[in-house]
């Protein structure tokens, strides 16, 4: 049996993609322009996790709390240009996220595994839009879960994904979820 404890923060930049940086003008339709930001700097993430993981018998399990912040996320900037609207990539955008994640996986023999791992969120963004500036908050997890047995030459293993819906500096993103199921021989 083992556990181990863990403290770790990590700050790092994240670079603007390289066709958000193009500064000409991309036509989208006539009322619709899409231009790069050669000024865009680059992201400034920070990251607090600790963490656990207990090793116990057929059974491992872990469980993590997290805290994010990021300064100058890049995030859409729309305006209007004689009625027309113009895209484009400026920083200012803030972010913070604080959660839970945690797994839990037995393993009987090599026959028969499972396991199950999630997370729950809480995501708050602060952006510029237009002439405002914008809040929006929103609580979102994930889970996956896995099964598989194995006889002889043969290996059976079903997998199943759900994201809830949640938030990023461009909008929303929607709920999404798949089952996977094989058979190898």
């Amino acid at each position: 049996d083992k556990s181990n404890l863990t403290l770790s923060f990590r700050r790092s930049l994240q670079m603007p993609d390289p066709r958000d940086l193009n500064p000409f003008t991309t036509y989208v339709d006539a009322q619709n322009l899409s231009r790069g930001n050669p000024s865009l700097k680059p992201q400034i993430l920070n990251a607090w996790e600790i963490g656990t993981d207990l090793e116990r018998g057929h059974l491992n399990s872990s469980l993590s709390a997290v805290y994010r912040t990021s300064h100058d996320t890049a995030i859409d900037a729309r305006s209007f240009t004689d009625r027309i609207l113009v895209t484009s990539k400026q920083n200012g955008g803030r972010a913070r996220s604080a959660g839970l994640t945690g797994s839990l996986d037995w393993k009987r023999d090599k026959q028969l595994q499972l396991g199950v791992d999630g997370g729950m969120f809480r995501t708050m963004l602060y952006t510029p839009d237009i002439s405002l500036f914008v809040r929006q908050d929103k609580i979102s997890g994930y889970v996956n879960m896995r099964a598989a047995y194995s006889w002889t030459h043969n290996t059976l293993s079903l997998d199943a994904h759900a994201l809830s819906a949640g938030i990023t500096p461009l909008g929303r993103v929607g709920a999404s979820n798949n089952v996977n199921l094989s058979w190898k021989h």
